[in-house]
Formats: structure tokens, sequence, C-alpha cells
């Protein structure tokens, strides 16, 4: 019963959370806690940082969280590769290739306490587990595409089309 309800408040926040490329490609200054950002370390390599939507629910342990985490952080990583490609076109440059990357998933369960409330002998805060997901890439911009590089048109109009409608 409780791995039924748990699934179930899974479902509910992810309905809710932001799906579509547009949604989900936006400033991290635009308040939403969600976001990309981008530091220029020389002329040609950046830092680019995307930090995934908070998602909610009762548990991120065991198969299921670590199956929860692998989503976030790809999703991470397709919506910073989105970015670099921008970057990478908006300097004049037609490709880059990933140099480093680092993922952070951080994630925290619900916690249960004892005690008669309304009526039953152990609560649960619904809102208390959440997982949080980021990745960080340093990419270095290329004047063409070549071996192991990604092409920036290419890659952003995937990512886009990956994106253009929410999981159904």
């Amino acid at each position: 019963m409780r791995l039924i309800l748990a699934l179930i408040v899974v479902f509910f926040v992810a309905a809710c959370a932001p799906q579509t490329f547009d949604e989900l490609h936006v400033p991290l200054a635009a308040g939403a806690g969600y976001g990309y950002s981008e530091q220029r370390l020389d002329e040609s390599h950046f830092a680019v940082a995307y930090n995934a939507p908070v998602q909610r629910a009762f548990s991120y342990t065991g198969e299921t969280g670590r199956a929860a985490a692998d989503q976030e952080v790809s999703r991470a990583y397709d919506m910073a590769l989105a970015r670099a490609a921008e970057v990478a076109l908006a300097n004049g440059y037609k490709a880059f290739r990933v140099e480093n990357r680092t993922n952070d998933a951080i994630s925290q369960n619900y916690e249960a306490w004892e005690g008669p409330f309304f009526g039953f002998e152990r609560n649960y805060a619904m809102d208390e587990g959440y997982l949080f997901a980021r990745v960080t890439l340093v990419v270095a911009l290329l004047p063409s595409p070549e071996s192991g590089a990604y092409d920036a048109s290419v890659t952003l109009a995937t990512i886009r089309g990956r994106y253009a409608t929410p999981p159904g």
C-alpha cells in the first residue's frame, strides 16, 4: 500500500513539473530554482551548468531512487549540452567538445514520526523527500566539428526535439 501511494505521489509531482524544452531551458537567475548558467573561462572555454527542477516524493531509495537520479542527471546533461550549443553558436563557433563533466545528485528521504495524529500511529511528511540533480560541463568551443565533438546546431535541434512535448 505504501509503495502504491508513493508511486501515485511521484507521478503526480512529475506531472506538475516542467517537462518541455521551453519550460526547462531557462536561465537559473530567472528564479524558478532550476535552469542553466555559464561562465567564460577563457576565449574558447566555458563552464556550463544546469540545475534540474527539484523532484519531491516520499523516498528516493533503492533501485527506484537510483533510476530517478539517473533520469534527472540525464535531463540536466541534455539541458547543459543545449546551453553549450547555444553558447558556441552565439560566439561564432560551430562545434564544441566536452572536456570535463561533473554530475551531482542529492536526495533526502521522508521522515516518519510516531504519535497519535489524526488517529494514525505513524505519520509521513509527504513533501520531505526530494531529489536534486546538477550537471556541470567544461566545454571547448571549436570552429568546426571534429571527432569526439558535438555539432552545435545538430545538438541543439536534437535536444529541442527530444523535449518538444511532455512525456505522456
